[in-house]
Protein backbone atom coordinates (compact mmCIF):
# COMPACT_ATOMS: atom_id res chain seq x y z
CA UNK A 1 0.00 0.00 0.00
CA UNK A 2 1.24 3.47 -0.17
CA UNK A 3 -0.23 6.80 0.55
CA UNK A 4 0.57 10.28 0.78
CA UNK A 5 -0.24 13.28 2.89
CA UNK A 6 -2.29 15.96 1.71
CA UNK A 7 -0.25 18.26 2.93
CA UNK A 8 3.36 18.61 2.61
CA UNK A 9 3.89 19.97 6.30
CA UNK A 10 1.48 17.66 8.59
CA UNK A 11 2.14 17.20 12.37
CA UNK A 12 2.43 13.85 13.87
CA UNK A 13 -0.99 13.98 15.43
CA UNK A 14 -2.83 15.45 12.34
CA UNK A 15 -0.98 12.62 10.56
CA UNK A 16 -2.65 9.70 12.47
CA UNK A 17 -6.02 11.65 11.81
CA UNK A 18 -5.71 11.54 8.43
CA UNK A 19 -4.83 7.72 8.18
CA UNK A 20 -7.83 6.98 10.70
CA UNK A 21 -10.43 9.22 7.71
CA UNK A 22 -8.88 6.87 4.68
CA UNK A 23 -11.19 5.26 2.38
CA UNK A 24 -10.44 2.49 -0.07
CA UNK A 25 -9.96 5.32 -2.76
CA UNK A 26 -7.56 7.14 -0.94
CA UNK A 27 -5.18 4.27 -0.91
CA UNK A 28 -3.01 3.41 -3.99
CA UNK A 29 -3.36 -0.76 -3.38
CA UNK A 30 -1.18 -2.05 -6.20
CA UNK A 31 2.29 0.38 -6.09
CA UNK A 32 4.29 -2.20 -7.99
CA UNK A 33 2.00 -2.61 -11.28
CA UNK A 34 4.24 -0.27 -13.36
CA UNK A 35 7.58 -2.84 -13.10
CA UNK A 36 6.00 -5.91 -13.59
CA UNK A 37 7.20 -5.99 -17.05
CA UNK A 38 10.69 -5.19 -16.57
CA UNK A 39 11.47 -7.37 -13.29
CA UNK A 40 10.40 -11.05 -12.44
CA UNK A 41 7.73 -11.10 -9.91
CA UNK A 42 6.73 -14.63 -8.24
CA UNK A 43 10.66 -15.24 -8.16
CA UNK A 44 11.32 -12.47 -5.96
CA UNK A 45 8.41 -10.79 -4.18
CA UNK A 46 6.18 -14.22 -3.64
CA UNK A 47 9.06 -16.13 -2.13
CA UNK A 48 7.97 -16.25 1.54
CA UNK A 49 10.63 -16.92 4.47
CA UNK A 50 13.91 -15.23 5.97
CA UNK A 51 15.96 -12.50 4.19
CA UNK A 52 19.22 -12.19 5.11
CA UNK A 53 20.81 -8.96 4.66
CA UNK A 54 25.01 -8.68 6.61
CA UNK A 55 23.90 -9.03 10.11
CA UNK A 56 20.19 -8.61 9.80
CA UNK A 57 17.93 -11.56 9.59
CA UNK A 58 13.96 -11.20 9.00
CA UNK A 59 10.89 -12.64 7.97
CA UNK A 60 9.42 -12.17 4.27
CA UNK A 61 5.64 -12.86 4.00
CA UNK A 62 3.89 -11.85 1.21
CA UNK A 63 1.01 -13.29 1.65
CA UNK A 64 -0.05 -10.80 4.51
CA UNK A 65 -0.19 -8.04 2.17
CA UNK A 66 -1.25 -9.58 -1.67
CA UNK A 67 -3.30 -6.95 -2.38
CA UNK A 68 0.05 -4.53 -3.20
CA UNK A 69 0.51 -7.38 -5.68
CA UNK A 70 -3.32 -7.56 -7.09
CA UNK A 71 -3.83 -10.49 -5.40
CA UNK A 72 -7.04 -11.04 -3.52
CA UNK A 73 -6.06 -11.03 0.43
CA UNK A 74 -6.95 -13.85 2.31
CA UNK A 75 -6.37 -14.77 5.84
CA UNK A 76 -2.65 -15.29 6.00
CA UNK A 77 -0.91 -17.75 8.43
CA UNK A 78 0.83 -17.30 11.29
CA UNK A 79 4.14 -15.58 11.27
CA UNK A 80 5.66 -18.93 13.87
CA UNK A 81 4.67 -21.39 10.66
CA UNK A 82 8.51 -20.52 9.47
CA UNK A 83 10.82 -22.14 11.82
CA UNK A 84 13.10 -19.58 13.91
CA UNK A 85 16.20 -18.28 11.82
CA UNK A 86 18.66 -20.90 11.17
CA UNK A 87 21.92 -19.94 8.89
CA UNK A 88 22.41 -23.61 7.10
CA UNK A 89 18.34 -23.52 6.20
CA UNK A 90 18.22 -20.06 4.94
CA UNK A 91 20.90 -20.91 2.92
CA UNK A 92 19.14 -24.37 1.71
CA UNK A 93 15.84 -22.32 1.00
CA UNK A 94 17.38 -19.95 -1.32
CA UNK A 95 19.24 -22.75 -3.39
CA UNK A 96 15.32 -24.16 -3.26
CA UNK A 97 13.35 -20.96 -3.37
CA UNK A 98 11.06 -22.19 -6.27
CA UNK A 99 9.24 -24.64 -3.42
CA UNK A 100 9.10 -21.44 -1.17
CA UNK A 101 6.78 -19.15 -3.15
CA UNK A 102 3.42 -18.21 -2.33
CA UNK A 103 1.01 -19.90 -5.29
CA UNK A 104 -2.42 -20.30 -3.96
CA UNK A 105 -3.31 -17.05 -4.62
CA UNK A 106 -6.34 -14.99 -6.74
CA UNK A 107 -6.24 -12.46 -8.82
CA UNK A 108 -8.13 -9.35 -7.41
CA UNK A 109 -11.13 -8.31 -8.77
CA UNK A 110 -11.04 -4.53 -7.30
CA UNK A 111 -8.28 -2.90 -5.78
CA UNK A 112 -8.95 -4.00 -1.83
CA UNK A 113 -10.73 -7.49 -2.44
CA UNK A 114 -10.30 -9.99 0.47
CA UNK A 115 -11.68 -13.16 1.51
CA UNK A 116 -15.15 -13.50 3.46
CA UNK A 117 -13.99 -13.03 7.34
CA UNK A 118 -10.95 -10.96 6.55
CA UNK A 119 -12.02 -8.10 7.75
CA UNK A 120 -13.01 -9.88 10.94
CA UNK A 121 -10.37 -11.94 11.43
CA UNK A 122 -7.77 -8.07 11.53
CA UNK A 123 -10.02 -6.66 13.66
CA UNK A 124 -9.14 -9.35 16.19
CA UNK A 125 -5.50 -9.44 15.68
CA UNK A 126 -5.04 -5.98 14.88
CA UNK A 127 -6.75 -2.57 15.29
CA UNK A 128 -8.63 -0.66 12.72
CA UNK A 129 -7.90 2.82 13.80
CA UNK A 130 -4.65 4.36 15.38
CA UNK A 131 -6.40 7.07 17.95
CA UNK A 132 -7.57 5.35 20.11
CA UNK A 133 -11.59 6.54 20.77
CA UNK A 134 -14.70 5.89 22.87
CA UNK A 135 -17.54 4.31 21.58
CA UNK A 136 -18.39 6.89 18.18
CA UNK A 137 -19.81 6.70 15.02
CA UNK A 138 -16.27 4.74 13.39
CA UNK A 139 -17.24 1.43 11.50
CA UNK A 140 -16.61 -0.99 13.55
CA UNK A 141 -14.83 -3.68 11.20
CA UNK A 142 -16.39 -6.92 13.32
CA UNK A 143 -19.15 -7.35 15.65
CA UNK A 144 -18.34 -6.98 18.92
CA UNK A 145 -19.33 -9.55 21.71
CA UNK A 146 -22.48 -9.42 23.26
CA UNK A 147 -22.75 -11.25 26.34
CA UNK A 148 -25.14 -14.35 26.15
CA UNK A 149 -27.85 -12.90 28.43
CA UNK A 150 -31.93 -13.92 27.77
CA UNK A 151 -33.93 -10.98 26.77
CA UNK A 152 -36.30 -11.20 29.74
CA UNK A 153 -33.38 -10.68 31.82
CA UNK A 154 -32.55 -7.32 30.79
CA UNK A 155 -35.88 -5.59 30.07
CA UNK A 156 -36.09 -2.02 28.12
CA UNK A 157 -38.58 -0.06 29.50
CA UNK A 158 -39.66 2.88 27.87
CA UNK A 159 -42.14 5.22 29.57
CA UNK A 160 -42.60 7.34 26.78
CA UNK A 161 -42.24 7.53 23.41
CA UNK A 162 -38.97 9.11 21.50
CA UNK A 163 -39.17 12.90 20.98
CA UNK A 164 -39.42 14.08 17.19
CA UNK A 165 -36.04 15.45 17.61
CA UNK A 166 -34.02 12.76 19.65
CA UNK A 167 -35.34 9.74 17.16
CA UNK A 168 -34.55 12.29 14.30
CA UNK A 169 -30.65 12.71 15.57
CA UNK A 170 -30.73 9.02 16.46
CA UNK A 171 -32.13 8.44 12.68
CA UNK A 172 -29.05 10.75 11.38
CA UNK A 173 -26.36 8.80 13.29
CA UNK A 174 -27.74 5.43 12.31
CA UNK A 175 -27.58 6.83 8.86
CA UNK A 176 -23.87 7.84 9.05
CA UNK A 177 -22.40 5.02 10.02
CA UNK A 178 -24.22 2.83 8.13
CA UNK A 179 -22.78 4.72 4.82
CA UNK A 180 -19.73 5.03 6.40
CA UNK A 181 -19.18 1.24 6.75
CA UNK A 182 -20.81 1.15 3.09
CA UNK A 183 -19.07 3.43 1.77
CA UNK A 184 -15.40 2.51 2.94
CA UNK A 185 -16.40 -1.03 1.84
CA UNK A 186 -16.43 -2.83 5.00
CA UNK A 187 -18.80 -5.04 3.73
CA UNK A 188 -18.42 -6.81 0.48
CA UNK A 189 -20.86 -5.81 -2.44
CA UNK A 190 -23.31 -8.79 -3.24
CA UNK A 191 -23.05 -10.46 0.11
CA UNK A 192 -26.34 -10.41 2.35
CA UNK A 193 -24.33 -8.20 5.17
CA UNK A 194 -24.14 -5.56 2.56
CA UNK A 195 -28.00 -5.91 1.26
CA UNK A 196 -29.12 -5.51 4.82
CA UNK A 197 -26.93 -2.45 5.51
CA UNK A 198 -28.17 -1.00 2.12
CA UNK A 199 -31.75 -1.79 3.75
CA UNK A 200 -31.21 -0.63 6.99
CA UNK A 201 -30.08 2.67 5.35
CA UNK A 202 -32.85 3.21 3.52
CA UNK A 203 -34.93 2.75 6.76
CA UNK A 204 -32.44 5.56 8.39
CA UNK A 205 -33.54 7.91 5.66
CA UNK A 206 -37.04 7.30 5.54
CA UNK A 207 -37.04 8.15 9.37
CA UNK A 208 -34.91 11.08 9.09
CA UNK A 209 -37.79 12.45 6.24
CA UNK A 210 -40.33 11.39 8.14
CA UNK A 211 -39.29 13.34 11.52
CA UNK A 212 -37.93 16.07 9.88
CA UNK A 213 -41.36 17.04 8.37
CA UNK A 214 -42.82 16.26 12.01
CA UNK A 215 -40.28 18.60 13.46
CA UNK A 216 -41.55 21.60 10.44
CA UNK A 217 -44.97 20.89 11.19
CA UNK A 218 -44.69 21.01 15.11
CA UNK A 219 -42.34 24.50 14.65
CA UNK A 220 -45.25 25.62 12.24
CA UNK A 221 -48.04 24.99 14.82
CA UNK A 222 -46.31 26.34 17.62
CA UNK A 223 -45.41 29.62 15.35
CA UNK A 224 -49.17 29.73 14.96
CA UNK A 225 -49.88 29.42 19.05
CA UNK A 226 -47.24 32.31 19.54
CA UNK A 227 -48.90 34.38 16.90
CA UNK A 228 -52.33 33.73 18.53
CA UNK A 229 -51.35 34.70 21.85
CA UNK A 230 -50.29 38.10 21.14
Amino acid sequence: MRWQSPRQSSTLAEIRSQFDALTYSGVVWHPYEGHRGIRPFFGICMYFGWIWIGDTLCRHLPERVLRQFGFQQYIPRSPTTIPDADVVAIDHMWLHFRAHVVSNVRHATSPSDCVDGYIQWFRRVSHPYIIVAADDARPALAPRQRPDVPREARPHRRSSPPSPSGALARFRRMARMLQSLISCRHVTEGTVAHQVSMDLLQIANEGIDEYSTTRREQRHVRGRRSTSNL
